[in-house]
């Protein structure tokens, strides 16, 4: 029984003892699972955090819990506020070029810290970057990554020395009626490139911003000979005197033309009455200190004028004394839109002055012949009709303008005759004229200013050339009619009832109404020279002009056949349809053969002709109410002789001149 028991009691113990080894076991393989499994755990919270760890900062920019990309952006972000207004200026003197950080490649090397930033944490034992990637309180700086470089540096100096560099500049001056402006020139400078390179250099290394002071080396200029521009303005004062000067000269601008501008000035002038040719001379000991203290470039050297003996009153006195020339034409003033066309053109004219040697245009001071402008309709020539048109009745003002000139003694340079005679000159008398195509000019070839004036009472309108008379001679026109154009006649039959009769008021078979009808001219103009007592000293072409003819009409109304032929019975009288009398109607048999009607080129009958006292005798001339338009282009029989052409450069251009009767005219 004892040995029983101990068998039991140590059955007992071997069964306890492996509860416990199977407890411990249990107890260290759960141990071991909650190590392994918190291992996993914190190593998987490592692993797959992609961003860079709280606490990581880069150029003062917290980087916790970016991506890279997101850390890259925020680095460039700093660092266009840290360098983007940040430069090196190029300075030397008022030259001054920056170079900007952006320029000089300097900036936060983004991508490098980014790397150091994202691999704060990382790279250790894993629990120890778990318990790093927990840690709220941790904090790490990024060294910052600056970039640079000096590539731009040569280009730089480069542009800097265009900027700089100058050759030197001879002394100069300018002349001007009241002071001579010299200008004192400079030296050349040239820039030291290599040692503004160095230290632009340096600068960048060193991120020292700011300026960087450049150096120069000088190169000489030549010298001001102050003794030879006073030889060159000494001048006596001389006699007051008219100064012919561009229209925009004052008193106030005067010294911004000098005397060689004012010489080679070509266009159209106005007159000053100067006080002389005044002396002139400067203080040339002062002129010379001037220079030598003046820290400026430029010094102003007054001029020295001696005024001259006050004679301007006398010169006034001469200035339009005389009437060089007046002429009137007649015009009819029941033409009323005619008249004041012509009224608006006399007062663009009137009083205009014209000085030596300049050309007077007509078109260019009388302007645009438009409604806008006031003018208004009357009758002109288009295409050889006489119709209504915008300035009608302006050439009568040209035409008197035209033999005033020649009165005067004055040089017409453009002239041409109308495309039909006209009833207020005599023939080779007239200048007609179209805006941007047709113009009157004469120049002024007197030693003074001459001026137009014009006027009109009731109908007679008057062109009178006021100047200096320097010589007794007086001058006559003669003009000579040299020949005869007769014009055409012919017959147009309108069928009765139809818009063109009834537009002539012709509503009956055999009314007629005649239309047209003008003699076409040829003459030579000639100018007579005459001493005081009317001795004729001589005679001087002045123009051949030729005159169209416009053809006479003779409407009748009739009845047409099909070819527009007019109805006709056996005797060649006009049928009338209207009034068919049943006695008077042929039976068939009574019809005339085809052999007997009219043939195509038979005339109709003496009854259907015009009588003579119908046709305009061969010396009518167009009335007042006909004047031909200006717009009617000369033929070549018309154009002036070569002695009135217009120079070159006063010629209207070929394709501005309108073709013969294509543009409305102004008479």
């Amino acid at each position: 029984m004892g040995e029983h028991a101990v068998r039991e009691e140590k059955k007992g113990m071997n069964k306890g003892l492996k509860i416990g080894i199977i407890v411990a076991s249990v107890l260290v393989v759960a141990l071991l699972a909650g190590v392994g499994g918190f291992a996993w755990f914190a190593n998987n919270e490592v692993s797959k955090y992609d961003r860079i760890y709280p606490g990581v900062e880069a150029a003062g920019v917290d980087l916790s819990g970016m991506t890279k990309e997101e850390a890259m952006e925020a680095i460039k972000a700093k660092s266009v506020s840290d360098f983007g207004d940040k430069s090196f200026t190029l300075v030397y003197e008022d030259c001054r070029l920056p170079v900007t950080a952006g320029e000089a490649g300097i900036s936060y090397d983004a991508a490098a810290m980014t790397g150091e930033a994202y691999d704060v944490g990382r790279g250790g034992f894993f629990f120890l970057n778990f318990l790093r990637l927990k840690d709220k309180n941790a904090k790490n700086t990024v060294e910052s990554v600056i970039t640079r470089s000096t590539d731009i540096v040569a280009s730089k100096v480069s542009q800097f020395a265009n900027l700089v560099n100058s050759d030197a500049t001879d002394p100069s001056y300018v002349i001007t009626p009241t002071v001579i402006r010299i200008d004192k020139g400079v030296e050349g400078r040239v820039l030291d490139e290599e040692a503004l390179t160095e230290a632009l250099t340096e600068r960048i290394e060193s991120l020292s911003f700011g300026d960087v002071e450049a150096v120069t080396r000088a190169t000489a200029q030549g010298a001001l000979d102050l003794q030879a521009i006073y030889d060159e303005i000494y001048c006596e004062p001389t006699e007051s005197e008219i100064l012919y000067v561009p229209l925009d000269w004052t008193e106030e601008t005067a010294d911004q033309y000098s005397e060689e501008d004012l010489a080679a000035y070509k266009g159209t002038h106005k007159y000053f009455l100067s006080k002389g040719n005044v002396g002139k001379s400067f203080d040339l000991a002062a002129a010379k200190a001037a220079l030598e203290n003046s820290e400026d470039r430029n010094v102003e050297i007054p001029i020295i004028i001696a005024e001259p003996e006050d004679t301007t009153e006398e010169i006034e006195a001469k200035l339009f004394r005389d009437v060089l020339s007046t002429w009137t034409t007649k015009l009819n003033t029941g033409e009323v839109n005619r008249t004041h066309n012509i009224d608006l053109a006399a007062a663009a004219i009137n009083n205009h002055v014209v000085c030596p040697g300049d050309i007077f245009s007509y078109n260019q001071t009388v302007g645009p012949r438009t409604t806008a402008r006031g003018y208004r309709d009357a009758k002109i020539f288009v295409q050889g009709e006489i119709v209504d048109g915008t300035g009608g009745g302006i050439c009568q003002l040209s035409s008197t303008l035209y033999i005033a000139t020649l009165l005067g003694g004055l040089e017409p340079t453009e002239r041409y005759p109308h495309r039909f005679a006209v009833s207020y000159t005599k023939l080779g008398q007239d200048a007609t004229v179209a805006w941007n195509s047709l113009d009157y000019k004469f120049k002024n070839t007197s030693n003074w200013p001459i001026r137009i004036e014009t006027s009109r009472s009731g109908g007679s309108l008057t062109v009178t050339i006021r100047g200096t008379k320097e010589d007794t001679y007086k001058y006559e026109l003669s003009s000579t009619q040299t020949g005869t154009i007769n014009y055409n006649k012919r017959t147009v039959y309108l069928q009765v009832g139809g818009a063109a009769a009834n537009e002539k008021g012709l509503t009956k078979v055999g009314q007629r109404k005649t239309e047209g009808g003008i003699t076409g001219y040829t003459s030579t103009t000639k100018l007579i020279k005459k001493d005081q007592n009317g001795n004729k000293i001589s005679e001087s072409f002045v123009n051949n002009s030729t005159y169209k003819t416009q053809d006479q009409v003779v409407y009748i109304a009739a009845y047409l056949d099909s070819s527009g032929k007019p109805i006709t019975d056996a005797k060649g009288n006009l049928v009338d349809k209207s009034k068919p009398a049943e006695s008077e109607k042929p039976a068939e048999s009574e019809k005339p053969a085809e052999s007997e009607k009219p043939a195509e080129s038979e005339k109709p009958a003496e009854s259907e002709k015009p009588a003579e006292s119908e046709k305009p005798a061969e010396s009518e001339k167009p009335a007042e109410s006909e004047k031909p338009a200006e717009s009617e282009k000369p033929a070549e029989s018309e154009k002036p002789a070569e002695s009135e052409k217009p120079a070159e450069s006063e010629k209207p251009a070929d394709s501005e001149k309108p073709a013969d009767g294509d543009a409305s005219g102004d008479d």
